[in-house]
């Protein structure tokens, strides 16, 4: 799952921020360059060229390539299994796990399995060797005795951005997949590292790129592999943004899925791309508020509302942990809840936390109009249930944060935990809050020092709303 940092890559040119911290020097990500139209022609540039480089094809890279720091395998295939094992969880879905939850698409984690099946020549194969470089870095660059620094990963990291930036510029036909993956590797990159924030960028070029192929280029094969470890990713980035996804149209929601239909995962993360929207519009909103679509918006989240609830009568009813019957505080759990696999673990994090935003956002809009119209019943989410849906999420770290579940287990819980903390935050006790610190405090111990900045950075989610004007 994808996240925005405080400190963004602002693109600069001729060198990005992030470069001119390192002393590097490079041509910035260049965002405008990524999809030009087709009308417009690109001028060769003028090269001398000695007869021994004459033979040279025209679209073989000429960018630099990474050199990986001492520890790191040297070999683009060594540093992938590398990813591999640092990445995937260990634990495969187990047959006491509830039917219905059993998925082979878990977010962000699956595809990486499809890697190897991609191809590694001209500027997209380039882009995406160094890509996967980089993540290999950022991986054991973490930790006080990582195999390698910061600023080795990030050198690694700059050098991914330049090969992908010749790639875009390159405007090839061939190789989608390809320069889609190696995007997605930065994505996860820059999850790692901080110093690197990009993630705004990387979406809309991923963005723009998927929708360049259309939504019958996803149907099967690898293309649909890659669609499927992607679109998660995407929707939860988009949701923690507040910005609106393409993915949430009708076209993209169900042709993709026309030979493969969707598993639980792939269902809720289609609520997830209309949560995104409405985020979004609420924003638009406050700017220039109207009552009239005010209305529709909330009536727009009862909508969301009612899909959740579907959803979860359908898939995970019988996986819900019980809600505690108290309201004092005082007899809520600490302990934290164990899954029968990772599947269950996510799907009910995110189906929480999806609970949570839609309540959370339809209340603080609702009140510049509680004169006018009251709440829908079905926003009417009672705050003891609101509270357990956090607290549960809260119980959930320490499953997907142990280290069978690797990087991506904690690294699929930034919208969830950044949910519930906020919540928690401001609506806990002192049972919430105890709760709360001991996470964290876990957190940390652990080396996820990712969730922690994300979790506590400024950017807040469920209460960004500005007085509507």
């Amino acid at each position: 799952m994808f996240v925005t940092h405080a400190g963004a890559c602002d693109g600069r040119v001729p060198s990005c921020s992030q470069c001119l911290h390192t002393g590097r020097s490079c041509g910035g990500y260049q965002y405008d360059l990524i999809f030009v139209g087709s009308n417009v022609p690109i001028k060769p540039k003028s090269s001398r060229r000695s007869p021994r480089n004459s033979s040279k094809p025209p679209d073989a890279p000429t960018t630099a390539t990474a050199t990986l720091a001492p520890g790191i395998p040297q070999q683009v295939n060594d540093v992938l299994s590398l990813v591999a094992r640092s990445f995937i969880p260990a634990w495969p879905t187990t047959e006491e796990s509830p039917a219905r939850l059993r998925s082979s698409s878990r977010i962000c984690g699956a595809w990486i399995e499809k890697v190897p099946e991609l191809g590694t020549t001209g500027y997209h194969g380039k882009a995406l060797q160094d890509s996967i470089k980089a993540f290999g870095s950022a991986i054991v660059s973490q930790g006080a005795l990582g195999a390698a620094s910061t600023a080795d990963a990030l050198d690694a990291h700059g050098v991914a951005l330049s090969s992908i930036r010749c790639a875009l510029r390159r405007r090839q036909t061939t190789g989608p997949n390809e320069l889609s993956a190696a995007i997605m590797f930065l994505f996860l990159t820059e999850i790692l590292l901080p110093q690197a924030s990009s993630s705004r960028f990387h979406a809309a070029g991923l963005s723009q790129l998927m929708r360049a192929q259309g939504p019958s280029f996803y149907v099967s094969g690898i293309s649909h592999d890659l669609f499927v470890g992607f679109r998660p990713s995407i929707t939860v980035w988009s949701i923690s943004a507040r910005k609106s996804l393409f993915l949430g149209s009708h076209e993209w929601s169900t042709i993709p899925f026309q030979e493969t239909p969707p598993d639980p995962l792939q269902s809720l993360m289609t609520i997830g791309t209309c949560i995104s929207s409405e985020l979004e519009n609420i924003d638009d909103i406050c700017e220039n508020f109207e009552p009239s679509r005010a209305f529709d918006c909330i009536d727009f989240l009862k909508d969301i509302v009612m899909q959740l609830d579907n959803w979860k009568n359908s898939h995970i009813k019988n996986a819900l942990p019980q809600e505690s019957s108290h309201s004092d505080g005082k007899s809520l759990s600490t302990h934290d809840i164990l899954y029968h696999d990772v599947t269950e673990a996510n799907v009910l994090t995110h189906y929480w936390a999806f609970s949570i935003i839609c309540a959370v956002q339809a209340r603080s809009l609702h009140q510049y109009v509680a004169d006018l119209r009251p709440l829908p019943l079905e926003l009417e989410i009672p705050e003891v249930t609101l509270k357990s849906n956090a607290t549960f999420i809260m119980q959930s770290v320490e499953y997907l944060a142990r280290q069978e579940m690797k990087l991506y287990g904690a690294i699929s819980l930034t919208l969830p935990l950044k949910v519930s903390h906020e919540y928690l935050e401001r609506h806990g006790g002192p049972a919430e809050v105890a709760l709360c610190r001991r996470v964290m405090e876990n957190i940390d111990l652990k080396g996820h020092y990712y969730l922690r900045n994300f979790v506590s950075s400024d950017h807040k989610l469920l209460w960004p709303l500005r007085n509507a004007k």
